[in-house]
Protein backbone atom coordinates (compact mmCIF):
# COMPACT_ATOMS: atom_id res chain seq x y z
CA UNK A 1 0.00 0.00 0.00
CA UNK A 2 2.78 2.43 1.13
CA UNK A 3 4.43 1.72 -2.54
CA UNK A 4 1.49 2.75 -4.43
CA UNK A 5 0.92 5.97 -2.03
CA UNK A 6 4.55 7.02 -2.92
CA UNK A 7 3.77 6.54 -7.14
CA UNK A 8 0.74 8.66 -6.73
CA UNK A 9 2.87 11.25 -4.89
CA UNK A 10 5.65 11.12 -7.31
CA UNK A 11 4.08 12.87 -10.65
CA UNK A 12 2.87 15.70 -8.24
CA UNK A 13 6.49 16.18 -7.08
CA UNK A 14 7.82 16.21 -10.30
CA UNK A 15 5.51 18.63 -11.30
CA UNK A 16 6.94 21.26 -9.03
CA UNK A 17 9.79 20.61 -10.59
CA UNK A 18 10.88 24.62 -12.52
CA UNK A 19 14.04 24.37 -15.23
CA UNK A 20 17.09 25.89 -14.27
CA UNK A 21 17.63 29.74 -13.84
CA UNK A 22 20.44 30.79 -15.77
CA UNK A 23 22.13 33.97 -13.72
CA UNK A 24 23.53 34.79 -17.19
CA UNK A 25 20.57 35.65 -18.55
CA UNK A 26 19.65 38.16 -15.59
CA UNK A 27 21.15 41.08 -16.67
CA UNK A 28 18.12 43.70 -16.78
CA UNK A 29 17.94 44.73 -13.22
CA UNK A 30 20.32 47.86 -12.22
CA UNK A 31 21.06 46.52 -8.69
CA UNK A 32 22.98 43.51 -9.97
CA UNK A 33 26.84 43.49 -11.10
CA UNK A 34 26.33 42.18 -13.86
CA UNK A 35 23.72 44.51 -15.27
CA UNK A 36 24.07 45.39 -18.83
CA UNK A 37 21.42 48.31 -19.19
CA UNK A 38 22.26 52.13 -19.73
CA UNK A 39 23.39 53.73 -16.54
CA UNK A 40 21.06 55.08 -14.05
CA UNK A 41 22.99 58.17 -13.17
CA UNK A 42 22.21 61.48 -14.38
CA UNK A 43 24.52 64.31 -13.93
CA UNK A 44 22.62 67.54 -13.15
CA UNK A 45 24.91 70.25 -12.26
CA UNK A 46 28.38 71.58 -10.39
CA UNK A 47 27.55 74.61 -8.54
CA UNK A 48 29.51 76.16 -5.54
CA UNK A 49 28.46 76.00 -2.67
CA UNK A 50 29.54 77.68 1.03
CA UNK A 51 29.39 75.63 4.06
CA UNK A 52 30.09 77.01 7.64
CA UNK A 53 32.88 75.24 9.33
CA UNK A 54 32.93 76.95 12.72
CA UNK A 55 33.18 80.80 12.38
CA UNK A 56 34.29 80.47 8.80
CA UNK A 57 32.84 79.70 5.58
CA UNK A 58 34.42 77.79 3.11
CA UNK A 59 33.51 77.59 -0.71
CA UNK A 60 33.22 73.89 -2.16
CA UNK A 61 32.64 72.40 -5.65
CA UNK A 62 29.39 69.82 -4.86
CA UNK A 63 27.41 67.84 -7.93
CA UNK A 64 24.02 66.94 -8.45
CA UNK A 65 22.65 64.06 -9.76
CA UNK A 66 19.71 61.95 -10.01
CA UNK A 67 19.11 58.02 -10.56
CA UNK A 68 16.68 56.86 -13.28
CA UNK A 69 14.21 54.95 -10.85
CA UNK A 70 12.83 53.77 -14.28
CA UNK A 71 14.97 51.51 -15.40
CA UNK A 72 14.64 49.59 -11.73
CA UNK A 73 12.70 46.11 -12.21
CA UNK A 74 10.46 47.19 -9.41
CA UNK A 75 10.75 49.79 -6.35
CA UNK A 76 13.70 49.48 -4.29
CA UNK A 77 15.06 51.83 -1.64
CA UNK A 78 19.21 52.15 -2.24
CA UNK A 79 21.45 54.51 -1.66
CA UNK A 80 24.59 55.55 -3.83
CA UNK A 81 28.63 54.28 -3.18
CA UNK A 82 30.78 56.86 -4.71
CA UNK A 83 34.58 56.28 -5.23
CA UNK A 84 36.60 58.81 -6.38
CA UNK A 85 39.33 57.01 -8.50
CA UNK A 86 41.75 59.91 -8.23
CA UNK A 87 41.73 59.59 -4.00
CA UNK A 88 40.30 55.94 -3.76
CA UNK A 89 37.67 57.74 -1.08
CA UNK A 90 34.58 55.82 -0.94
CA UNK A 91 31.55 57.31 0.32
CA UNK A 92 27.97 56.21 0.59
CA UNK A 93 25.20 59.05 -0.10
CA UNK A 94 21.50 59.50 0.66
CA UNK A 95 18.90 60.88 -1.54
CA UNK A 96 19.36 64.60 -1.15
CA UNK A 97 15.73 65.29 -0.42
CA UNK A 98 14.79 62.57 0.87
CA UNK A 99 12.72 60.06 -0.02
CA UNK A 100 13.57 61.40 -3.75
CA UNK A 101 15.67 60.32 -6.47
CA UNK A 102 18.52 63.32 -5.89
CA UNK A 103 21.81 63.41 -4.62
CA UNK A 104 24.11 65.88 -4.05
CA UNK A 105 28.30 65.46 -3.39
CA UNK A 106 30.25 67.81 -1.80
CA UNK A 107 33.35 67.39 -4.24
CA UNK A 108 35.83 69.59 -2.55
CA UNK A 109 38.12 72.84 -3.75
CA UNK A 110 36.70 73.84 -6.33
CA UNK A 111 38.43 73.19 -9.66
CA UNK A 112 36.82 75.16 -12.92
CA UNK A 113 37.12 73.84 -16.35
CA UNK A 114 38.48 70.70 -14.85
CA UNK A 115 36.31 67.70 -15.28
CA UNK A 116 35.43 65.47 -11.63
CA UNK A 117 35.14 61.72 -12.37
CA UNK A 118 33.67 59.38 -10.26
CA UNK A 119 32.00 56.00 -9.95
CA UNK A 120 29.12 55.65 -8.85
CA UNK A 121 26.73 52.22 -7.78
CA UNK A 122 23.18 51.77 -6.36
CA UNK A 123 24.08 50.56 -3.38
CA UNK A 124 21.50 48.59 -1.07
CA UNK A 125 21.68 45.09 1.41
CA UNK A 126 25.69 46.13 2.20
CA UNK A 127 25.96 45.47 -1.63
CA UNK A 128 27.44 47.05 -4.72
CA UNK A 129 25.86 47.19 -7.88
CA UNK A 130 27.91 48.03 -11.51
CA UNK A 131 29.39 51.21 -11.23
CA UNK A 132 29.36 53.92 -14.12
CA UNK A 133 31.64 56.44 -14.39
CA UNK A 134 30.19 60.13 -14.25
CA UNK A 135 31.61 63.45 -14.90
CA UNK A 136 31.20 67.19 -14.32
CA UNK A 137 33.14 70.24 -15.05
CA UNK A 138 32.87 73.49 -13.01
CA UNK A 139 33.10 76.55 -16.05
CA UNK A 140 34.64 79.38 -14.88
Amino acid sequence: MKGWKLLAILPLLAACGKGELDGTELTDNPFDPDYQGPSVFVADSTYLQAVPIGADIVIYQAMAFHVREDLFTSPAAYSVQLRDPVTGQVSVLEPNPPNSSRFAYLIGAPQPNVARCFDLSLYNNLSAARADGLCVTLQQ
